[in-house]
């Protein structure tokens, strides 16, 4: 069974959706017990909303099961979960480390996505146009990577880069 969870921040100000859709995960084969039952809790809460205990139950499993089987999907959540809870500074810093451990997948993906929506209503149009370019060439979603695309040359076009923006908003066009 594939579940969809929705998290929605609303912008303070104009720029990207904040919205992300992601899958439950698919069960990994031969993980132990233990590291799949504490995971499969800690998505029960976060699911619930219950984003206090979700992320103290993503970081336990995150620190019991450093190179455990749903290592990225946790730390996103994790991430998600002390976004929710209002913990912006904590929350940017496990999408960071996300980004940097795993280097490349969907959860990557929406990770830099989030930070690039972030750093763009916070009028970062550098640090933006930066994770915009990440979330971009990670993605499979062709919603989340043409909106990525799309952000970045609007970065780029508050930078004061014309010729960049035009570059991108040109790789937009022959994407679709």
């Amino acid at each position: 069974i594939e579940e969809t969870t929705e998290t929605t921040k609303p912008a303070t100000k104009p720029g990207p959706k904040t919205t992300t859709k992601t899958a439950a995960p698919k069960k990994a084969v031969n993980v132990p017990a233990p590291e799949q039952n504490l995971f499969d809790y800690a998505n029960m809460v976060y699911g619930q909303k219950a984003y206090d205990l979700a992320a103290t139950q993503y970081f336990q499993y995150l620190t019991t099961y450093p190179r455990g089987a749903y290592g990225q999907i946790a730390m996103y959540r994790l991430a998600e979960s002390q976004l929710n809870l209002g913990r912006t500074a904590e929350a940017e810093a496990v999408y960071r480390q996300l980004i940097q451990r795993f280097t490349s997948g969907d959860y990557v993906a929406n990770a830099a996505y989030r930070l690039g929506s972030l750093a763009y209503n916070q009028r970062l149009f550098e640090v933006a146009a930066q994770d915009f370019e990440i979330a971009a060439r990670q993605s499979q979603q062709e919603r989340i990577r043409f909106s990525a695309m799309y952000y970045k040359a609007r970065s780029l076009t508050e930078l004061n880069q014309p010729k960049a923006a035009y570059t991108e908003y040109a790789r937009l066009a022959r994407t679709k």
